[in-house]
């Protein structure tokens, strides 16, 4: 293979990872945006927002917690929440008002599914 077209492959691939974690800063910055304007504000109804292009949604779990994650991530992992990692329990009602939107992701619909109660 020449060298200029491994050139040109390699820099294709360089620039795919650069845009992929730029997204995924994006996806990050997002959540974290929706959850400090809305801090303390989530009752029983979800609350749906969309910041830089990225829709999400805030819920109060079972918990008394609140969480926020997206319903529909780009970028790996595709199931962003923020907090990281935390207890995304709901009630049924919830997760169908959720699952309905159809910015929804199949693997949030499974997740949000396998913790509804």
């Amino acid at each position: 293979m020449p060298l200029q077209k491994l050139a040109a492959i390699l820099l294709v691939l360089i620039m795919c990872v650069g845009c992929s974690e730029e997204r995924q800063k994006r996806e990050w910055g997002a959540l974290q945006v929706m959850e400090s304007e809305h801090r303390g504000t989530i009752g029983e109804d979800p609350i749906f927002e969309t910041v830089d292009g990225c829709k999400g949604v805030g819920i109060r779990n079972l918990r008394g917690q609140e969480v926020w994650f997206l319903l529909y991530a780009k970028t790996e992992p595709y199931f962003k929440s923020m907090p990281p990692d935390i207890d995304i329990s709901m009630t049924p009602k919830m997760a169908k008002l959720i699952i309905s939107d159809s910015l929804c992701s199949k693997i949030v619909k499974e997740e949000v599914m396998r913790n509804s109660k």
